[in-house]
């Protein structure tokens, strides 16, 4: 076995995987590229500077043995605790292979590596000890991120890649006792103009009145440690009649300017601050309100694990047509991981209506739902929806939603 290892043509790697020699061909471009650009993005964590966190030590192709035979692994990439790695990990006389299991490691998918990379070798990985897995295919353009647990390999989430394209277009039906309550298609594309920057289009049609409801246009600035800044312009026309109840401007047209500012804070939870300028455009339903302005603010904070995430968003608003605050949470659980999941939300809104008292309200309503993910490009939702306030009462809805979704 040791013998045909060392004999491996130089244009092969050489693996050992549970006593059985594999020759795999070197890496294509497309591998070789998606390995260098993730190995750049590490370097903050390899090589601290400043406020960079460090704490890691990372190795291209390293080969591992690992076990009692021992098996021999090349990984793509593999990342060690410093406080793991020993004094003399990196001398010029130690041997050319590593024999401490790494914390993380990195296996980029070709179409002749895949069938390995996801069974034997990871497997291997799970037996000596590793603690974090990322599988990623540059062709279909995402990462597969895993966890290691008492159960085996957990996968934490898919991330989809920031193709240069992306595009979702989604279906929402609503039901209430008298039938069908609303009907909404939505498409949204987005460009991105380099590394940091992208641009974000979406419109929101009103099937029955066949008319466009919403249209937004938005950029947004991501900085390397995950900071995020974006400016958002929107115009909404709501579909309700302006005569009815909803004439106020707890739905009332609007064309707004929002910015928010997103920032991460420690390793699972993530805060954003925003601030919007709305200008109200009401002048079928009171020529007093037309023009109007009001400007208001929320603050969101949101938790993230491997099989749940919590968010709480708090957002209030005064001006011209008076104001409104609310409290909003949702928890969201993976029932099989990344396929099915279940979501429960609350919300509490209080608007005070400045010209129409009548129409003041308090509002709390309850959302349980579950949504499911049918491959890398569509999900479906079904929820129901319950809220009580004194202008409608008590009122259940239930919703569908259809989502498609495509990089490119």
């Amino acid at each position: 076995m040791w013998s045909a290892y060392h004999a491996a043509p130089e244009n092969m790697i050489a693996e050992i995987l549970d006593g059985e020699l594999v020759l795999m061909p070197r890496p294509s471009r497309r591998h070789g590229h998606s390995a260098m650009r993730l190995s750049k993005r590490l370097g903050p964590y390899h090589d601290p500077e400043g406020d960079d966190p460090g704490g890691w030590l990372f190795l291209p192709e390293p080969e591992l043995r690992l076990g009692p035979r021992p098996d021999v692994l090349v990984p793509d990439l593999a990342g060690w605790r410093l406080e793991r790695v020993p004094a003399d990990f990196l001398a010029d006389d130690a041997p050319p292979f590593v024999s401490l299991a790494p914390d993380w490691l990195c296996e980029v998918l070709s179409p002749s590596t895949e069938r390995y990379d996801r069974g034997k070798k990871m497997r291997i990985y799970r037996r000596e000890g590793v603690n974090h897995l990322w599988l990623v295919n540059p062709m279909h353009r995402f990462v597969d991120v895993f966890q290691r647990d008492e159960r085996g390999w957990t996968l934490l989430e898919t991330v989809e890649g920031d193709g240069p394209l992306r595009a979702r277009a989604s279906w929402r039906r609503v039901w209430n006792d008298a039938g069908v309550s609303e009907e909404k298609a939505s498409a949204e594309a987005s460009l991105s103009l380099s590394r940091a920057t992208r641009v974000l289009a979406e419109l929101v049609y009103a099937v029955p009145q066949r008319s466009v409801s919403a249209a937004t246009l938005a950029v947004e600035w991501t900085g390397p440690r995950g900071h995020a800044l974006g400016v958002e312009l929107s115009r909404a026309r709501p579909v309700f009649d302006l005569a009815s109840i909803w004439s106020s401007f707890w739905v009332d047209p609007t064309d707004d300017l929002r910015a928010h500012v997103e920032a991460p804070w420690g390793p699972h939870m993530r805060v954003t601050a925003s601030v919007v300028l709305r200008r109200y455009a009401l002048r079928e339903s009171d020529p007093r309100l037309d023009d109007a302005i009001a400007a208001g603010g929320g603050l969101r904070w949101h938790y993230h694990r491997a099989r749940h995430e919590l968010s709480v968003s708090a957002t209030g608003e005064g001006g011209g047509p008076g104001w409104r605050a609310g409290v909003d949470g949702t928890w969201r659980a993976w029932v099989i991981a990344q396929r099915l999941r279940a979501d429960v939300g609350l919300s509490y809104w209080s608007v005070g209506d400045a010209l129409r008292p009548a129409r003041d309200l308090d509002s709390f309503a309850v959302l349980a739902g579950l949504s499911l993910r049918l491959g890398r490009v569509a999900t479906v939702t079904a929820s129901v929806e319950d809220d009580v306030n004194r202008l409608v009462g008590h009122r259940v809805r239930a919703v569908a939603v259809l989502e498609l979704r495509s990089a490119l």
